[in-house]
């Protein structure tokens, strides 16, 4: 299964590549179950990487949640506000390192370069 969604994934990649079109990959875990999330999030991982593409892990950034913590409540596994806020920090700082994002911003405005 993960052998034929990198395969697409490589269509995306290559678009991307012909087209010097940046790319970043925001790895998301399972909200209720980092631990296992890790069954589908480290080979994928590793394929990005092996791909020379940077890598946000959100498992990093929300472990130290618990899984009700996470999630927008009981019935609805979706990330809540707080690891979307995280998540945005992470992606702030990973284009600002990559040099795709100026570092010179508002907390309102972000500056594309």
């Amino acid at each position: 299964m993960i052998e034929a969604h990198q395969a697409d994934l490589q269509v995306m990649i290559d678009h991307a590549r012909d087209r010097k079109i940046p790319m970043v990959v925001i790895m998301f875990p399972f909200m209720r179950d980092l631990k296992m999330s890790e069954l589908y999030t480290k080979p994928m991982t590793k394929y990005f990487k092996s791909e020379g593409l940077p890598v946000l892990s959100v498992s990093a950034l929300i472990e130290d949640l618990s899984p009700q913590e996470r999630v927008v409540n009981f019935d609805d596994a979706h990330p809540n506000e707080e690891v979307h806020r995280r998540v945005a920090i992470g992606v702030t700082r990973l284009l600002e390192d990559m040099g795709l994002l100026s570092k010179e911003r508002t907390t309102d405005q972000l500056v594309l370069r």
